[in-house]
């Protein structure tokens, strides 16, 4: 009997059957999460249920002429069944997500057909043959279970509705006490109660909003009567999702319509500027790099912040991997996608739902949202609960995904209502008006449905709203005359499943879009056929054809695509509007990460040895000194490039911090921990198709992505990988515990340790074998290529908080160690730049430097314009008396030398430039003015992230950027420089990342401020510099691909 395993109550491992043109394939045991019939009782046989998927031959979806071929052999299998041994499984029913994506549940024949949809409920009722397939999918929503809610304690109340009956004011929302909620919230285990609940209750589906006047009320659950949809007995209150603070993400829709309805360019590219920023700041400073790993891997695999109060998690190998995965997986998505993640606290993800108090107008909606704060290393202490915030008199845009319309994408006038006030993390729309709001919104409902809502100044368009869709005028589904039939459903699953053409349709319009504008007719015309195919499931009707779709595309099209398309079949143009000026701004950030997420190993540039292969002998954990650069905390080799541009191959060393006396007598019990580990770990990767390690725990580029369920496949694969984690440390500690236990071991004392109290001998005994399991499994390591898909770096990190520990010790008793520069990558690029200045004589600014005096004076020059009709242009300079600036530090002056060179290196200034351009150019003058509002601000505000006020007073002046003729000057300013650059410096380092990251937000500032492309573009080429220095641990030039 195959074992049936349950995770967290649920999900469960059922049998998987694929089936292709030629052949029934048995699969390996599929995790899925439960549905009401998989937790029924009486079908809870580990194999009662089997998942059946439709796929081609190379498990990829089936083309739908190819489907339409074989449509008599699906048939036949949805008619008769599948024979497996001895088991003969029949076709059941699928949800309403998996129909789209040919999967279907079957059901072993032993059970009644019959027996088990009466079970489910009486479906007779609707006679729609699609509602009908649409209303049994409801039992195979994925759900958690909750609280039993006897029939007594629900109330059926009607809908409002308009006056004309035409639109419903309430669709698929209801109402639950607070007292119900709070048990909800007991049973799924969550810390806070939520406000509103996506639920399915026997026949009934929706979303309920908690209402504290129904506390005292004999029924406590109102159900409307468009959420009733079929009737049931079951009476256990079922959990879809809840209402939480949700992070929102922008896409090449959201934007679309954004720009369309006149929001700035130059704002949509200073946010993805912003979000690459913070990826780069992961490869640079250990603090950042914690807030990412958090975010993206979690830390429930390994304590982030416990390892990284002694490890620097940029400089460790297996750690700088993980970060080098998430960023190049998120400019991924922003070449791909234009996925923009936004700012935490000025947009959000929310359910909606309808006031149900009568207290908002039309046009009004109320939004009340708790604070999402970052985790931060620095700060140990929980920072303390802040009250949630209302909006109130606040300007919102308000769209749900997908939106193709102009009318989709909608403003509204958030405002304070003291009746609303205990809906958090909703958005609330009025009972009032011509027509629902939700309609109006790409003509969505409330029964669960999720909307973006942006209250962030700089997204919120100031312009009047479209007309909406009229999402209601398409032909109604016709009735049978007669009892639905198995032979119906099967016929109408097929319909659906032959095509899913809405993917392609939605390019084809974002395409159309680009190229004719989103307000154009046909473009409007194929929003509304997006509408109805999404409906598809529910109407069993396709409006549009594969066919005719081509002939949209040949006759508009011409069969040219925009760029960010990646057509690579068919003729491209450069687009000029704001999705392509993204999409080449990604490409030129995708390059390095391309290229240190093909090595997959950490690229640092500090010296190391290689070591041989033979020293890594298992019995053999005693490090020799030859193995390690002479005081070196570092694990790793690492050569920048080539003449050719190409990475040399890195070597893995020994960090010697993380040894102890007692770790050759761990060895063998080591080895052990660790082969049961790697072996489990591989299976995971193969199971689930992974690249290796780092992909799994990243859970970012399956090989089967393109597979149906791409989410589920990475919840199954980190319930797998959490389950072996569990059971790894579990050994670790068991063993260790077993030293006291087992007859074979000499007890060391009576009184028994724990896993986390211990005494001084355990302590030892666990530090121990936590170094060896560090030497055993980077010793293993450092014998394989760094792109081996068998190479292991995790296992000893799943001990960290005592390797932490084991360094610090060594860090301790190494009075040299005790201050470690957290910037010195940073720090170390940018001296070896200002060596090569002084080197080459390439000092350039006018320096006033008095002497006796450790700061200087530099100069500015005005500027008399000449403007001509259609360009800002300067088209001459006049030298008048240069304008002296305040004293500064020799540090900021030598940034200002350094980052002037690099810029005018990157062949970036022009007074001509066009938005298509892959490098667009920009006028020196902005350079200048941003160096001016950099020189001018004061040093307090450096490491602010809201800095003062920008100056205007020098608006037209540039900085003098010239050798000068005074000697004694250049001596004494060279002079200077050269004692900077010579020693190390902890302040100096910190202080060139401060400044590094002050002049690129001053540029965010600016960009936004005068909503200029020229200087979100510059802050492009800014962070590209911060990216070779994190990358490539120099600052290299801009890498761009012109061809491609």
């Amino acid at each position: 009997m195959i074992q049936y395993f349950f995770f967290l109550f649920s999900y469960a491992y059922v049998p998987s059957i694929r089936v292709t043109p030629t052949t029934i394939q048995v699969q390996p045991l599929k995790l899925v999460k439960l549905h009401r019939v998989l937790r029924e009782k009486n079908f809870n046989d580990p194999m009662s249920l089997a998942l059946v998927e439709i796929r081609d031959e190379a498990n990829k979806p089936l083309y739908a002429r190819d489907f339409r071929s074989l449509r008599v052999k699906f048939k036949q299998i949805l008619t008769e069944g599948i024979q497996i041994n001895k088991m003969h499984y029949r076709y059941l029913h699928h949800s309403m997500s998996q129909v789209k994506e040919k999967q279907f549940w079957f059901l072993d024949n032993h059970y009644s057909l019959e027996n088990v949809l009466s079970w489910m409920g009486n479906f007779n009722n609707e006679r729609v043959v699609a509602k009908h397939a649409a209303r049994i999918a409801q039992c195979f929503t994925s759900t958690e279970p909750s609280i039993r809610i006897p029939a007594e304690h629900v109330k059926y109340i009607p809908d409002i509705e308009t006056a004309d009956k035409q639109y419903c004011f309430t669709d698929g929302v209801g109402t639950l006490s607070q007292r119900y909620c709070k048990q909800v919230q007991k049973a799924l285990g969550r810390r806070f109660m939520p406000s509103v609940l996506q639920i399915r209750y026997g026949g009934c589906k929706g979303t309920v909003s908690v209402d504290p006047r129904l506390d005292d009320q004999p029924q406590q659950l109102v159900i409307r009567e468009s959420m009733l949809k079929f009737t049931s007995d079951h009476d256990q209150l079922e959990i879809c999702k809840v209402s939480s603070p949700r992070a929102l993400y922008l896409n090449r829709q959201d934007i679309l319509l954004l720009s369309n309805r006149g929001i700035p360019e130059s704002h949509f590219l200073v946010l993805q500027n912003e979000n690459h920023l913070w990826l780069v700041q992961a490869l640079l400073c250990s603090s950042i790099a914690f807030e990412l790993l958090n975010d993206r891997v979690g830390s429930t695999c390994f304590n982030f912040r416990d390892i990284a109060k002694g490890i620097n998690l940029v400089e460790e190998p297996f750690f700088l991997q993980l970060i080098v995965t998430c960023g190049h997986d998120c400019v991924s998505k922003f070449q791909q996608r234009a996925k923009i993640k936004t700012a935490k606290n000025k947009a959000r993800n929310m359910f909606g739902i309808v006031d149900e108090y009568g207290v908002l107008e039309y046009g009004q909606v109320f939004i009340q949202y708790n604070h999402i704060n970052d985790e931060k290393l620095d700060v140990i202490d929980k920072p303390p609960s802040v009250p949630p915030t209302i909006l109130d008199n606040v300007k919102v845009v308000i769209t749900k995904n997908p939106c193709h319309h102009p009318g989709d994408l909608r403003t509204f006038t958030a405002v304070d209502r003291v009746e609303l006030r205990h809906l958090v993390d909703v958005v609330v729309f009025p009972q009032k008006g011509h027509r629902p709001h939700p309609n109006e919104i790409s003509g969505s409902d409330l029964d669960g449905d999720e909307y973006a809502v942006i209250w962030d100044p700089d997204l919120v368009p100031s312009t009047t709203n479209d007309e909406p869709f009229d999402y209601d005028s398409q032909e109604k589904p016709i009735k049978l005359d007669r009892p639905v039939e198995r032979n119906d459903i099967n016929e109408i699953v097929l319909d659906i499943a032959a095509q899913n053409l809405t993917g392609d349709m939605s390019n084809l319009h974002l395409a159309l879009a680009d190229l004719l504008s989103t307000r154009h007719p046909e473009v409007v015309r194929l929003a509304g056929l997006i509408s109805q195919e999404l409906d598809a499931p529910k109407t069993g009707k396709h409006p549009i054809s594969n066919e005719e779709l081509n002939r949209y595309r040949i006759d508009l099209l011409k069969e040219r695509y925009p760029d960010f398309m990646m057509k690579e079949r068919y003729k491209s143009y450069l687009s000029e509007k704001i999705i392509g000026q993204l999409y080449r701004s990604a490409r030129r950030a995708i390059i390095r990460w391309h290229k240190a997420a093909r090595t997959h190993c950490s690229l640092r540039h500090l010296q190391a040895v290689q070591i041989k292969d033979e020293s890594f002998d298992d019995d053999n954990l005693e490090t020799p000194q030859s193995h390690i650069s002479n005081g070196s905390r570092n694990t790793l080799q690492w050569q920048s490039y080539n003449n050719t541009g190409n990475y040399h191959e890195p070597s893995l060393t020994l960090d010697p911090d993380l040894n102890h006396p007692l770790a050759k007598s761990e060895t063998r019990w080591a080895r052990n921990l660790f082969s049961m580990y790697r072996e489990n770990l591989r299976n995971i990767i193969s199971v689930f198709n992974y690249q290796d390690e780092i992909d799994l725990f990243c859970r970012c580029e399956a090989l089967d992505q393109v597979a149906s369920g791409k989410q589920d496949l990475n919840i199954s694969a980190g319930l797998e990988l959490q389950r072996l984690i569990d059971t790894t440390r579990r050994h670790f500690y068991h063993s260790f515990e077993q030293l006291r236990t087992d007859s074979n071991f000499k007890p060391l004392h009576d009184n028994p340790c724990t896993r986390d109290s211990s005494c001084s001998e355990c302590e030892e005994i666990k530090l121990a074998r936590a170094a060896a399991c560090y030497y055993v499994c980077y010793s293993q390591a450092a014998k394989q290529s760094t792109k081996a898909r068998s190479r292991i770096l995790s296992f000893p990190w799943l001990f960290g908080t005592l390797l932490t520990e084991l360094k610090k010790r060594k860090q301790n008793s190494n009075s040299n160690n005790n201050n470690i520069s957290k910037h010195i990558v940073i720090g170390r690029a940018m001296r070896n730049v200002a060596k090569r200045l002084i080197e080459n004589k390439e000092l350039k600014l006018k320096i006033f430097w008095p002497a006796y005096s450790d700061k200087a004076y530099l100069f500015l020059r005005s500027i008399k314009s000449t403007i001509t009709n259609n360009s800002k242009l300067f088209k001459r300079d006049i030298i008048e008396n240069d304008q002296q600036t305040d004293s500064m530090c020799l540090s900021k002056i030598l940034f200002i030398e350094i980052m002037n060179n690099w810029i005018r290196q990157q062949n970036v200034f022009d007074e001509h430039s066009t938005p298509a351009d892959k490098k667009p150019r920009i006028r020196e003058i902005c350079w200048h003015q941003l160096l001016i509002n950099f020189i001018l601000l004061p040093n307090e505000d450096m490491s602010n992230e809201n800095p003062s006020n920008l100056s205007s007073s020098f608006e037209q002046y540039k900085v003098v950027c010239q050798s000068f003729n005074n000697p004694l000057m250049i001596e004494r300013y060279m002079d200077h420089i050269e004692r900077q650059v010579s020693i190390s410096s902890i302040d100096f380092d910190n202080s060139m990342y401060n400044y590094c990251i002050c002049l690129i937000r001053l540029c965010f500032r600016l960009a936004r401020e005068q909503k200029s492309n020229e200087y979100a573009y510059l802050s492009d080429y800014l962070i590209l510099a911060l990216q070779s220095i994190g990358i490539e641990k120099e600052l290299n030039d801009i890498s761009i691909d012109i061809d491609t």
